[in-house]
């Protein structure tokens, strides 16, 4: 994902599966707002350098298993 986004679940789910993955560009800020995100592990959430960054606003998520975070 590019630029300043705000993905505004309006309290729906979303579910990444067994392949799904969201990155978050050099330079972006993505903000996940009232939604609850499910199945993470991994780096299938992640940031592509320091400069982006990922923002939950009344949001929950549910980890499939461990999570890594070594930028953004």
């Amino acid at each position: 994902l590019q630029g300043n986004i705000t993905i505004n679940g309006n309290g729906y789910e979303l579910d990444l599966g067994s392949t799904g993955s969201i990155t978050v560009a050099p330079g972006s800020t993505v903000t996940f707002k009232n939604i609850h995100i499910k199945n993470i592990s991994g780096k299938r959430i992640s940031c592509a350098d320091n400069t982006a960054k990922i923002i939950l606003d009344m949001a929950t998520w549910s980890q499939s298993n461990d999570c890594i975070f070594d930028t953004g």
